[in-house]
């Protein structure tokens, strides 16, 4: 008897374990649940902690942005571009790109210094992706 009853649960075990997936089940993939979601794109962002706006003597006066923060990951790249807007405003975008290869995620620190350009004087106003950072007047 308890032969038959062990026989009639492994068939009952095979059966259920061998049966077609629910067509409602889901499963965790990118996007979903605790997997990130997959991107192309290797650009990111710098996390800025501190801005420094300095100064060379000479003429025109040669203005630099020091900037320290944090790149995403070791493997990420500083990359930046400056424009001079308009006379003594000046507009920096500043991010980070990666080669997308597959990285240590901790912070990686940096210290940046960044070549404004040159002022005769007057006011001054840095902008880092949309931010004021510095606002003087020379």
């Amino acid at each position: 008897m308890q032969k038959i009853t062990a026989l009639i649960l492994l068939v009952v075990l095979v059966a259920v374990a061998c049966a077609e997936a629910d067509a409602t089940s889901t499963t965790l993939g990118p996007g979903n649940g605790d997997t990130p979601p997959v991107t192309d794109d290797p650009t990111g962002p710098v996390f800025v902690d501190e801005t420094d706006l300095l100064v060379a003597e000479s003429f025109p006066m040669q203005l630099f942005l020091e900037v320290r923060g944090n790149l995403p990951t070791p493997c990420h790249e500083a990359k930046w571009e400056v424009e001079e807007t308009a006379q003594g405003r000046f507009e920096v975008s500043l991010s980070s790109v990666t080669s997308g290869e597959d990285c240590v995620q901790v912070l990686e620190p940096i210290e940046l210094n960044i070549r404004l350009g040159t002022s005769e004087g007057g006011p001054i106003e840095v902008l880092v992706n949309g931010e004021v950072v510095a606002s003087t007047d020379l």
